[in-house]
């Protein structure tokens, strides 16, 4: 990787993706497309106009639109979204298979007093007897992974069991 834009791009790519979809052992992903783009980049960086020719596809445009953000003044805001949406819809488009992330991270007071009751006020690891203000609604498969907000992924733990257990 030799170009400051490049790896400004690359970056604001996996930060956005990887809070939006779950991206464990999606490295090799990453690494394709970045090849891919730089690929198309390089090879139309010449003649940039040739990707606005009536027999180009819509990704053609709009990787002509990258380029002249890239070339054109690559540091400012404006450009620096302009390559970003730019490189986000080029991914999406060549990673189909990712798996987005629940949306919502936290249980409701509601589904907490479930969990709870269902748990039988206690840690479901260590079976400590716990009061609903010290437990705590823990997933499963860790959200960070993609285990969702639900109660079928969701157990009373008590704290020092949840720090235990960690998002892994």
């Amino acid at each position: 990787m030799n170009i400051k834009w490049g790896f400004v791009d690359l970056y604001m790519l996996i930060s956005k993706i990887r809070g939006t979809y779950t991206c464990r052992d999606r490295e090799n992903d990453f690494t394709d497309f970045f090849i891919n783009f730089e690929r198309d980049r390089r090879n139309n960086i010449k003649d940039p106009k040739q990707l606005l020719n009536e027999d180009k596809d819509h990704w053609d445009k709009e990787l002509y639109s990258y380029i002249e953000a890239f070339i054109h003044s690559g540091g400012t805001e404006k450009n620096i979204e302009k390559r970003h949406e730019v490189y986000i819809k080029r991914f999406l488009k060549e990673v189909q298979d990712l798996d987005p992330k629940d949306t919502r991270r936290t249980f409701s007071q509601d589904e907490r007093i479930v969990i709870w009751r269902r748990d039988n006020e206690s840690c479901q690891l260590c079976n400590k007897e716990l009061s609903f203000q010290e437990m705590h609604a823990d997933h499963i498969k860790p959200h960070s992974v993609g285990g969702k907000t639900t109660l079928d992924n969701a157990q009373a733990l008590c704290q020092q069991c949840n720090a235990t257990k960690g998002s892994t």
